[in-house]
């Protein structure tokens, strides 16, 4: 693949690596490539449709559920948190199914089918104005649409409705965020961090975004050692880096402040239990779902089946 760079003609038109053909036979054409983007991103919302249609609430709706019946959507409960994470969105929508029918699965498995829609729409769109309508776009799209990581939370509204969103938000923010390093126009750099914003209101999880606008900056659109990266970038685009700046503190503030008291271990100091949620995620969770596993399973008392 090539640069995310664009290219400059000798007529001075700026173009991209959209400009040649992608390769001989059936990929030959832009036009073949996006159609067969589009194939497999239909066959995965297929099969995401029949895994849902067997699916139902479990014990993290449960939570959800309980919570809303017993208190209703309140002010505390958006911008307070529950269980440590700060999800308003999240609690909103679910409160909006609720006043429709509580235990109907159809809404929100028809919601989880339409924001993985979104995300996988995301991922050609960033893919495509990256490296341009060619066939070497067609392997990662496949990785991220086919790969047995993101398929658990999928299918349970709780886990659902928080990640799907920042998985939309990776590509469709990183898609702003590089229009607006090409073209250094802030309006690319507002939309990226309303893109941004609208993944935190479903989970505290997606002020992560900002790591990887960091490593396209860094990586892609400056050269030398760090330290003249991070100059170069600081030249080239301060508005953008005080505007991103200022809402990633800011996120991190506000979670801390409001969020992050809503679940306290018992028994465990805050730095313990940062401790524990980090071998949870790495060792527990992300690890064992990055393989397809988990390769051995064990009940854990006290939860439900």
């Amino acid at each position: 693949m090539s640069s995310p760079h664009s290219t400059t003609t000798a007529a001075g038109h700026t173009g991209g690596p959209t400009d040649a053909p992608a390769a001989d036979g059936l990929l030959a054409t832009p036009r073949n490539v996006v159609a067969t983007a589009l194939a497999l991103i239909v066959a995965q919302l297929a099969f995401r449709a029949w895994a849902l249609s067997g699916s139902w609430y479990r014990f993290d709706d449960a939570n959800f559920m309980s919570k809303l019946m017993s208190d209703g959507l309140s002010a505390d409960l958006l911008f307070h948190g529950f269980a440590g994470h700060l999800m308003p969105g999240a609690f909103a929508l679910t409160a909006y199914n609720f006043g429709l029918d509580p235990y109907a699965w159809a809404y929100p498995a028809v919601e989880l089918l339409v924001l993985q829609a979104i995300a996988n729409l995301g991922a050609l769109v960033f893919l495509y104005s990256a490296f341009g309508k060619r066939r070497g776009i067609l392997p990662p799209l496949a990785l991220f649409l086919f790969s047995s990581i993101s398929l658990p939370a999928f299918l349970s509204w709780g886990p659902g409705i928080t990640q799907l969103p920042f998985l939309a938000a990776i590509f469709w923010g990183s898609w702003a965020h590089l229009n607006y390093l090409r073209t250094r126009r802030f309006r690319w750099a507002l939309l990226t961090i309303l893109i941004t914003l609208a993944a935190i209101a479903f989970g505290e999880k997606a002020m992560l975004l900002f790591w990887p606008y960091a490593v396209l900056a860094l990586g892609w659109f400056a050269t030398g050692d760090i330290l003249t990266r991070l100059r170069t970038i600081l030249g080239r685009y301060l508005p953008g880096v005080l505007l991103y700046g200022f809402v990633s503190i800011g996120s991190v503030i506000a979670y801390l402040t409001l969020g992050a008291g809503s679940s306290k271990a018992s028994g465990s100091s805050d730095a313990n239990g940062f401790a524990l949620v980090a071998q949870r995620f790495l060792l527990e969770s992300w690890a064992p779902g990055a393989v397809g596993g988990p390769l051995r399973w064990k009940w854990i008392e006290g939860n439900s089946a």
